[in-house]
């Protein structure tokens, strides 16, 4: 853990904005438990109030990688964002070993978040564009 806070407080352009917390969990058990962290070493980093867990390898470059496509997302993108052309979802694909793609062909994911999230139509059109076949 020392690594990843000599990375983060030498990149201040990237993480300038990341604050860095440990937690005991020998000590404060109840909080870690609160934060989902079991027994092994657990990183979990919130951005705009929403909680992600980090489940990949305990690597500086693979967490501040993590991290830094959180943070580098609008608000109005998260947790998903939009792909809307053949490159955007290539580029995801080959990013990553396992892939999630949420298609959207009735309009069910606008319900539902309307009715999570109390947003206006606006907001929702902007999230979720509608699906085209290319």
């Amino acid at each position: 853990m020392k690594e990843l806070a000599h990375v983060v407080a030498s990149d201040k352009a990237r993480f300038g904005t990341l604050k860095l917390m440990v937690l005991y969990r020998n000590v404060e058990r109840m909080l870690a438990n609160e934060l989902g962290s079991g027994d092994e070493i657990g990183i979990i980093y919130y951005h705009n109030a929403i909680s992600y867990k980090y489940q990949g390898r305990v690597r500086v470059q693979n967490i501040l990688s993590s991290v830094h496509y959180i943070l580098s997302l609008s608000p109005d993108e998260l947790p998903h964002k939009s792909l809307t052309t053949t490159e955007q979802l290539n580029d995801f694909i080959h990013s990553t070993d396992k892939a999630v793609i949420l298609l959207e062909f009735c309009g069910w994911t606008r319900r539902l978040l309307a009715i999570n999230k109390s947003m206006t139509e606006s907001d929702l059109s902007m999230l979720c564009p509608k699906f085209q076949i290319f």
